[in-house]
């Protein structure tokens, strides 16, 4: 799928470029938190002398090792909010290189309010990911607005892009 091929394509660039970048992966929901922090695990192997882990998890219900001792952090909007809110993540949040939030179509769901806090947060480049998304346009201006704001505050420096896919029925 493309979606996972992107995702592997990125944490795979980020756990090659240095030993200190940090990715935060963002799915919606506990169960697919820790269905990604299986897969994520048996995918990647740390390398010889990789002193840190590969992937661990962040949730209400799981947590399995420190956001400080992984490259690759899956968590869910509520907790990485708090985790980017949070005074003693400081040294961690400078660390963090990307971030995929997926199923980014949410953003207008009740949790809604959560995604777009997120979105304003985020300091580094982040890969927002729908298959479903109804209006692909209208969310790329939107977030476009939202990035030129921070990059006028020079708290972000973001340029968005989309990169439109075809439906499956014409793979």
């Amino acid at each position: 799928a493309g979606k996972t091929f992107m995702i592997y394509y990125l944490i795979e660039r980020i756990l090659k470029q240095d030993s200190d970048s940090r990715v935060v992966f963002v799915a919606p929901t506990n169960a697919l938190c820790n269905q990604v922090f299986a897969e994520i695990e048996a995918k990647f192997k740390p390398r010889p002398g990789d002193e840190l882990d590969i992937v661990g998890i962040f949730t209400s219900e799981v947590r399995v090792r420190s956001r400080e001792t992984c490259r690759v952090l899956v968590t869910n909007p509520q907790c990485f909010e708090i985790l980017l809110l949070h005074h003693s993540s400081n040294a961690w949040r400078h660390k963090i290189s990307h971030v995929v939030l997926d199923e980014v179509h949410l953003i207008s769901s009740e949790d809604g309010a959560v995604w777009e806090h997120i979105l304003g947060l985020i300091k580094c480049p982040f890969l927002a990911l729908s298959a479903t998304m109804g209006n692909p346009f209208h969310f790329k201006n939107w977030l476009t607005a939202i990035c030129e704001i921070s990059n006028k505050n020079g708290t972000s420096n973001n340029k968005v892009h989309l990169i439109p896919r075809q439906s499956k029925e014409a793979e």
